[in-house]
């Protein structure tokens, strides 16, 4: 049995994509002008700048930093180098655009908390023009570009404020390895009492089934009522069709591909070719106030902010609108008349994408537990992904139903959802699901994200796969910047993307073929046995079928 022993989130990963997220929170928490100033109680610290970069670029500690080092163990020390020189890859235009956001607002609001002007400029402001200023330092946005380019003499620190936050995020560490490892016990006792499926079988789900396949561009105007009533003016919208070569076949079933936020319909371009081949027709919206179409307009000027709360509404209706222009053209389009099951379809979706996914097959959008995860501390909710959920509150305040019927399956992957949807919002989904985790996602944590939500669902066929060691990114196939937008930093892709595709395109294979096309024996490729023989170095898989919400609160308590 391979273990899972080495790939865990830890401290270093998690602020690793905190300082991804605009290059924020908690990693740009030292940031300073001449001097930093550290206060806790009535007692203050004052360290200077400059030995912070002699530190940094020779490694060399002045007396001052000498007589602090000695409570630093030695690793801590070199973590301290590293993070002061570690350059965030994003381009000036990005950042001045982000920052005036107002998700971007948000987040400078949070990290002013603990990061201060000394004098009685705005700390927020001095923040986002040090950040601005810093993005086009030659040496790129560094903490000490933030320090050289602060607009006040000296920055105080709440030491304070930041043990909490660290202690939190120990707290939060602590209980996601935990809970990745009680997952992983209860996968390897599962796996021993259900038989791993045959080698040969499970080796053809990774490769490419026999039939070719033709895209088709669609444009769709969804003009419906619906629509208007609950989003406004019509919605135009792109999306491309998967159609396999089949000739006198029965009707095909359906598979959407839902993409996050910031991306496009190229981003599961692998995973879409893979079920076409296969005999699945493949339908790939865009959802255009949430794509890479969006991030565009915001660095032109074009858009006020990342996304739209509009988008919890009109992403899965996108998604139902398109299965109604399927079933319109499965009766007057020669290339696809007859050919379309629309009762068979099944949704796939990553990060937001995941949350679309859910509302399709029952779960609700949940105002309390909105204002319950939204309304909480800095300290208490170092979650990234809810800099977007929490838009959801500026919706009206309605009991949404976008549960569509036609949808028989979903596929969730580092969705994005725990409090958009709460505990009584996932008790609404009564379809077969899928939920996705990367292990060393730090957008979409893995145990408030999909470790806690699987425990929510209710008594139906799911699964939960762990990739051990995968990220937020590591499924995702085009990851080729615009020329103005960032560059995904390796750290935040993770190691051998590629195998987590090769994962993608079987399980998401397997789970579709026993829960859409309803052959029942591939729910056999779905059990832990066969999900453990699956996996290959360094990305680990498991997997599990039930836990209950009083097993996971026992593991979370006892670290309390």
């Amino acid at each position: 049995m391979k273990k899972l022993t080495k790939q865990r989130m830890d401290w270093r990963s998690y602020l690793g994509g905190c300082s991804f997220a605009m290059g924020l929170m908690l990693t740009c928490a030292v940031d300073a002008a001449e001097r930093v100033h550290a206060t806790y109680g009535f007692i203050e610290i004052t360290l200077p700048v400059s030995d912070l970069e002699v530190y940094a670029q020779e490694g060399r500690l002045s007396p001052t930093l000498k007589t602090y080092s000695k409570f630093l163990k030695p690793a801590q020390l070199a973590d301290l180098r590293e993070a002061l020189k570690k350059r965030i890859e994003l381009s000036p235009d990005v950042i001045s655009q982000f920052l005036y956001t107002p998700t971007g607002e948000k987040m400078l609001e949070r990290a002013s908390t603990l990061v201060k002007a000394k004098s009685q400029v705005s700390s927020l402001q001095a923040l986002r023009s040090a950040m601005i200023l810093a993005s086009t330092d030659p040496q790129g946005l560094t903490v000490l570009s933030l320090m050289r380019n602060y607009p006040d003499s000296g920055i105080q620190l709440d030491v304070a404020q930041g043990i909490e936050v660290f202690q939190s995020i120990r707290k939060l560490v602590q209980q996601t390895n935990t809970s990745i490892s009680l997952v992983q016990q209860r996968s390897d006792r599962m796996a021993m009492s259900s038989p791993a499926a045959r080698p040969a079988e499970l080796l053809n789900l990774r490769k490419s089934g026999p039939y070719a396949w033709d895209v088709i561009p669609l444009t769709l105007t969804d003009k419906r009522p619906r629509r208007v009533q609950l989003s406004g003016p019509p919605r135009e919208f792109a999306a491309d069709a998967y159609v396999p070569n089949l000739v006198r076949s029965a009707p095909m079933p359906i598979a959407v591909i839902s993409h996050g936020l910031g991306s496009g319909r190229t981003a599961f371009k692998y995973f879409a070719e893979h079920l076409a081949s296969h005999g699945f027709v493949v339908a790939v919206p865009e959802h255009p106030g949430s794509s890479d179409r969006q991030i565009s307009a915001l660095l032109d000027g074009k858009a006020d902010d990342v996304s739209n709360p509009k988008e919890f509404i009109d992403r899965p209706l996108d998604v139902s609108y398109l299965l109604d222009e399927l079933s319109r053209l499965n009766q007057t389009d020669e290339r696809l008349k007859g050919r379309l099951d629309l009762d068979r379809v099944g949704v796939m979706g990553q990060s937001f994408g995941g949350y679309t996914a859910l509302a399709l097959v029952g779960a609700k959008i949940n105002f309390e537990s909105l204002q319950k995860g939204c309304d909480r501390s800095f300290s208490q909710s170092l979650n990234l992904s809810l800099l977007l959920q929490c838009q959801a509150q500026q919706l009206p305040k309605q009991d949404y139903a976008f549960k569509d019927p036609r949808v028989k399956a979903a596929i969730a992957v580092n969705p994005s959802a725990s409090t958009v949807f709460g505990l009584d919002g996932f008790k609404g989904v009564q379809a077969p699901v899928m939920l996705i985790s990367g292990t060393a996602d730090s957008i979409t944590p893995p145990l408030a994200e999909q470790i806690e939500p699987f425990t929510w669902l209710p008594d139906i066929e799911k699964h939960l796969i762990l990739i051990d060691g995968a990220t937020h990114f590591s499924t995702i196939d085009r990851l080729q910047p615009t020329e103005r937008a960032f560059v995904t930093p390796k750290e935040l892709i993770g190691r051998t993307p590629e195998v987590a595709r090769i994962y993608m395109r079987a399980l998401g294979l397997a789970f579709f073929q026993a829960y859409v096309k309803k052959q029942p024996h591939a729910a056999a490729f779905l059990n832990p046995a066969s999900i453990q023989a699956q996996s290959t170095q360094p990305l680990l898989l498991r997997g599990i079928s039930s836990l209950s919400i009083e097993e996971l609160d026992r593991i979370k308590d006892a670290l309390w």
